[in-house]
């Protein structure tokens, strides 16, 4: 219900529209850099491999910033981590495709799970790690889908009492809105 409330707050208040798409725009013009653990020759190698990685995904950083940044209105948000096999740029398949042939896995996309198709987590009582995520498109024909934690990119806001659904930012701004 609150995911609801928050994606029509969003998508249809003027104000809190206007100001989240501001806020887009300017985080999606950070700069990031990929810096190497130390000054080894193999850190560096392992630093410009995961340059490589997040150069060779089906869509660029920039749209999956602009995505992630959902997590501010919902209080989370989830990716799923689909991975290929570089083999080189003449392949068919997307999922063989890549700019390096070198057989090494890349990251083929962090495939956005939509905040109203999370039915729950599954977390570790003990270590509030993320086991997984369940997943029910509902209306948009997505069968039931369970993600494995180890293939999941999350997002928060807070960390309070290791929820992991955060706080949204517009959860203050709801009394006064309705």
């Amino acid at each position: 219900k609150a995911i609801r409330q928050y994606r029509s707050m969003r998508d249809n208040d003027a104000t809190i529209g206007s100001i989240a798409y501001a806020t887009e725009q300017v985080l999606r013009d950070v700069e990031y850099n990929v810096v190497p653990a130390n000054d080894s020759a193999e850190a560096k190698r392992e630093a410009e491999f995961v340059e490589e990685v997040l150069s060779d995904m089906e869509h660029t950083m920039d749209d999956h910033i602009s995505e992630a940044l959902s997590f501010l209105s919902f209080g989370f948000s989830v990716f799923e981590v689909v991975y290929k096999r570089r083999l080189g740029p003449n392949q068919k398949s997307n999922k063989k495709k890549s700019k390096y042939s070198d057989g090494r896995m890349g990251v083929r996309k962090l495939a956005s799970r939509a905040q109203w198709t999370i039915n729950k987590f599954d977390v570790d009582p003990k270590s509030s790690d993320i086991l997984g995520v369940c997943q029910d498109g509902g209306t948009y024909g997505i069968e039931r889908k369970d993600i494995p934690g180890s293939k999941i990119l999350h997002y928060t806001t807070t960390n309070t009492n290791g929820d992991p659904s955060g706080r949204s930012i517009l959860r203050n701004d709801y009394k006064s809105w309705t």
